[in-house]
């Protein structure tokens, strides 16, 4: 029913119902919420890690109650409006915002995952070719969907040409070692999280021996 309702049943012999007996049950309107997340932006990365959250309810607000969790923890704003930091040393690749409604019978989960990525590649500023560390030039990153790099000399030579980021240059032109020196790099590159479009990186890495 749709509210708290009692019903109620009489019985009896014969018309003029002799010998009557009588129940009643009270069935309880049962609240059932149903609840959704919404939340902005849909990643978080080095460059931008703060996030908001709210959450939309249908369903008798006075008689629901609601619990954020952030990553599996009780959170401590407990409104319907959140936001918060995503912890770049933790380790976890995404941020999970989850919403729990429920009401005395009834409950409801929503969840939303928030992926983290790196917003910038790294790049070493020198590397040792022959050593057993720190011995190959390249990017590192997360979430490149298109890559590619070129290193040339000073003197505009093409030394190394790479179509994926885990391609790396080991210090040498046609099997040959190259000097030391320091060489110029040019990267092209394409991220899920740029909305922007692809992106060029130019500068510079020291080869030393």
């Amino acid at each position: 029913p749709g509210e708290t309702t009692t019903y109620y049943v009489s019985i009896g012999y014969g018309p003029n119902r002799l010998c009557p007996q009588s129940a009643d049950i009270t069935v309880d309107r049962f609240v059932r919420p149903t609840v959704t997340i919404t939340a902005h932006p849909n990643c978080v990365t080095t460059d931008n890690t703060e996030w908001q959250a709210s959450y939309a309810l249908t369903g008798d607000r006075d008689a629901i109650e609601l619990d954020w969790y952030v990553d599996g923890q009780y959170y401590n704003q407990q409104t319907q409006h959140i936001n918060g930091n995503y912890d770049i040393h933790s380790g976890n690749d995404s941020v999970i915002l989850e919403v729990v409604a429920h009401s005395e019978h009834c409950s409801d989960t929503a969840h939303v995952a928030l992926p983290y990525y790196f917003e910038s590649l790294y790049l070493p500023n020198a590397f040792t070719p022959g050593l057993d560390i720190n011995n190959l030039f390249g990017a590192v990153g997360s979430g490149v969907i298109e890559f590619e790099m070129w290193v040339f000399t000073r003197e505009g030579l093409l030394v190394f040409h790479g179509n994926s980021i885990e391609e790396k240059w080991d210090g040498t032109h046609n099997g040959t070692p190259c000097p030391q020196a320091t060489y110029t790099y040019r990267i092209n590159y394409l991220r899920k999280s740029m909305p922007e479009g692809p992106q060029t990186l130019v500068g510079t890495v020291t080869l030393l021996r």
